[in-house]
This record gives structure tokens, sequence and C-alpha cells, in this order.
């Protein structure tokens, strides 16, 4: 029973060849992870903002040429959110995100709230929604004669 117990003493822990390879390996991950975690969440942020605010564009087109009916997509600057007026709830753009949009003259409520219109046929009255942090700057633009939504991404 003894001879079992002492082979068992040895056989039991780690070398030191072991624990040296395994902090090999931790060193190695957490060097090739480190730029992949410095980005700052307020690009990540910044970014889903941008696509919401395209989705919400292209479901207010969608939903006018299903119901036939114009849509519009409201931005109100001042309570930092945006709406499709009639189908969705406010959506709300984080702090820490400068945000201005142009859109028609006619479609402007407020100097810090405005619209923009999408028609049956698909088109759109147009505009430009840029979204920015420190770091850097969205453009949500809305073509006028198809409706199409791009983002794009500068910096």
């Amino acid at each position: 029973m003894r001879k079992d117990n002492a082979r068992w003493r040895f056989e039991a822990g780690f070398t030191l060849l072991e624990l040296i390879v395994v902090l090999v390996i931790i060193s190695l991950a957490s060097v090739f992870a480190a730029p992949l975690l410095s980005r700052p969440a307020g690009d990540g942020v910044l970014l889903a903002t941008a696509q919401k605010l395209a989705d919400e564009m292209r479901l207010a087109r969608a939903s006018a040429i299903r119901d036939n009916a114009e849509r519009t997509l409201t931005i109100d600057l001042a309570r930092r959110r945006f709406w499709v007026d009639g189908v969705t709830r406010a959506s709300p753009i984080a702090a820490g995100i400068w945000i201005d949009f142009v859109t028609l003259q006619k479609e402007q409520l407020s100097a810090r709230q405005g619209r923009l219109r999408f028609f049956v046929d698909g088109s759109a009255t147009g505009g430009n929604v840029i979204l920015k942090t420190a770091r850097r700057t969205v453009s949500v633009d809305l073509d006028w004669m198809t409706g199409h939504v791009s983002v794009k991404r500068s910096r």
C-alpha cells in the first residue's frame, strides 16, 4: 500500500515545463486578442444606431409600398430619437453621438425636428443623416428617386 501512495504523490500535479507552456500560450493569446478588445464602445454604439436608422428607413419605404400610403420617418434632435410615424416606437440616439440631417425645407417641422417622406411608388424625399463620435463618422443616405438607403462609414 505504501508503494501505491508514494507513486501517486509523484504523479499528481504539473511539471514546471507544463506550467511554462500554458503561460506562453495565454500570453500569445492575449497579445492577439488585445487589439480586438481595444476598440472603443462608442464605435459599436454609433454603428448600431446608424444601422437601426437605415433599417427604419427601409421599413418606412416597404410600409408605404405595401399599404399604398405615404410614410414618414421623424427625427427629433431635441429628444434624441427617431421613429416611423404610425409604425414603430421611438428609437433612442445614445449620448455621445452627434447627429445632423438634411431634408427638404417643407419636411422640417422645427429647427430640431424633421421628416423623411416615403411615397407609394418607392421613391422618397431624399436626405442625409450624419452620425458622429469623436473618432468616427457614419452617413445614412436616402436616394430620392429610388428610396434606396445606404450606410457609409468614414475614418
